[in-house]
């Protein structure tokens, strides 16, 4: 019985083999290879971001070490932006993959937040929209943080194809951050200081 069902197997595994000239056989294979190499390749080179819209993970150490800052201020100067009025304008994919600025987290520039350490109101987001531009690649904000003292935050953000691929976050010791300005003022004033754009943690 068990030989019948192998030799069965075998026949049709020839017969399989058959259908088809063994040059175009072939060609078959080398493009299976060639697909399978490509993959691989794309996996190893593009960011894991590429592959799935999860939360997007922050590199602490790069964003503290302003290594990916210059890029960012290169944009600024010589990039055009389109000004958003609000929240609801942020690009959906940039506000799920960014939870600290979906809807639920971050409030709108007139609406209400906790802008103190007194807790009035459980439901009010700690954060609140200062200014928001963007293009087809980068993403631009400001917002004030409260608590123990209000901070003022800068937030830039690359994307591609509705995948955040990097981000730099740091706080603006600077009262007005209302345009792009605004905050290449800033931090032209205070990235060569001690501690001028960032404490010993990213706002996140």
């Amino acid at each position: 019985m068990h030989r019948n069902v192998k030799a069965g197997r075998q026949k049709r595994k020839r017969e399989v083999r058959n259908i088809l000239p063994a040059d175009q056989s072939k060609t078959y294979v080398s493009i299976y290879k060639l697909s399978c190499g490509l993959i691989l390749i794309l996996f190893t080179i593009l960011p894991k971001t590429a592959f799935c819209q999860g939360i997007f993970q922050l590199d602490e150490q790069k964003i503290l070490t302003n290594e990916n800052l210059d890029y960012y201020l290169n944009a600024l100067k010589s990039e055009r932006f389109t000004m958003l009025k609000r929240k609801k304008d942020i690009p959906k994919f940039i506000k799920e993959q960014l939870p600290w600025i979906n809807d639920k987290s971050i409030a709108d520039k007139n609406e209400a937040y906790q802008a103190t350490d007194v807790i009035m109101d459980e439901s009010l987001p700690w954060r609140q929209f200062i200014f928001l531009c963007t293009n087809n690649h980068l993403f631009v904000a400001t917002y004030v943080r409260g608590g123990v003292g209000e901070i003022n935050y800068i937030l830039f953000v690359k994307f591609r194809d509705h995948q955040v691929l990097d981000v730099w976050v740091g706080y603006g010791p600077c009262k007005k951050l209302n345009s792009i300005a605004d905050i290449l003022s800033c931090i032209n004033k205070n990235q060569s200081k001690k501690n001028g754009l960032h404490s010993n943690f990213v706002d996140k």
